[in-house]
């Protein structure tokens, strides 16, 4: 029988995982520095930091997983010192470290992130870089970590594009509560296409791949397919909601307001704006990214668009109780 370690099991995509995992009644343990967002989620984590070499190396030693999800890591781009994101090669050599401790392990699968580049760039290769942010070189050290390390086991790194769905703690929670209040507007006219991927698809893509003979030594993106614009995402959480269609307004417009929200932001008028530069261009930036190899392990997806937007706004309101 499986027996599953899921590190940063604790956050948003952990927080699913372990549920997806519990469901199919295999045998789990969530290790993370903080406690389970679901309290029923308690029982199967273990307070654990990777970046303790010693108290990884005896967790793992103990439980002989046969499979590991590796999501933990460190987060954040106002940070002006790498070794804030130690995490993210320490904690990953450490983890590499502890896996070669044991026999049992058949596959670890790295979460790694699209920002190795910037979110404008296509990479030629899956070992072209382009980093803005010392976030992204931290990912970058991640991935050089994995490639050149002695793993017995096997491995896969999977770079998520923009994840959305239950227990989200980002601003497409500010995107979902906009276009439900019927605040929203479309940036201009021109659809744009947006990768992305609702969190029961990038478990269920992220599980498929840990259990693939066919993924080791491979990268793979983790995006929705067929793609869907930020229009079409819109209209869909619109249409749920029983709201019109979002209207449309000159993209000039919407960077104004944007960088209102810059400025109120800045001076402290107003700490969370609902928009800014930053959600602005973080909502409508993106690149197409190839995902042959991904629909290849993975086949059809169990989520469409709509049934990824119903799912999600039934936890909003839930957690609004």
């Amino acid at each position: 029988m499986e027996k599953i370690i899921i590190t940063g099991g604790s956050g948003f995509i952990g927080t699913n995982m372990v549920e997806f995992y519990l469901d199919k009644g295999l045998e789990i343990l969530n290790l993370d520095i903080a406690k389970p967002l679901k309290q029923q989620h308690g029982l199967y984590w273990k307070e654990c930091d990777i970046n303790d070499a010693k108290q990884i190396k005896n967790i793992i030693a103990e439980f002989k997983p046969t499979h590991i999800m590796h999501l933990a890591a460190g987060t954040g781009m106002d940070v002006n010192d790498i070794n804030q994101f130690k995490t993210n090669f320490d904690g990953v050599q450490y983890l590499i470290n502890a896996c070669n401790e044991v026999d049992t392990i058949k596959k670890v699968v790295f979460t790694s992130s699209l920002l190795v580049c910037e979110r404008s760039y296509l990479p030629k290769h899956d070992e072209d870089f382009k980093p803005d942010s010392l976030y992204g070189e931290s990912k970058i050290l991640s991935e050089k970590i994995v490639r050149d390390s002695n793993l017995i086991a096997d491995w896969a790194i999977v770079r998520p594009t923009a994840v959305w769905g239950p227990w989200f703690r980002s601003s497409y929670t500010t995107f979902f509560n906009l276009v439900a209040k019927g605040l929203y507007v479309n940036p201009g006219k021109k659809k744009l296409e947006k990768p992305a991927t609702f969190v029961g698809n990038t478990v269920f893509m992220m599980d498929k791949i840990l259990n693939s003979d066919r993924t080791n030594h491979n990268v793979y993106y983790l995006a929705d397919y067929p793609e869907y614009s930020i229009q079409e995402w819109a209209n869909s959480i619109s249409k749920c909601v029983g709201n019109n269609e979002a209207i449309t307004i000159p993209k000039f417009l919407i960077n104004g307001l944007a960088k209102i929200g810059d400025i109120l932001k800045r001076v402290r008028l107003f700490p969370d704006p609902p928009l800014t530069s930053f959600r602005l261009n973080n909502i409508i930036s993106g690149v197409k990214y190839d995902l042959i190899k991904t629909k290849a392990v993975v086949g059809d997806l169990p989520f469409t668009l709509n049934s990824g937007v119903e799912e999600t706004l039934d936890w909003m309101n839930i957690e609004r109780k």
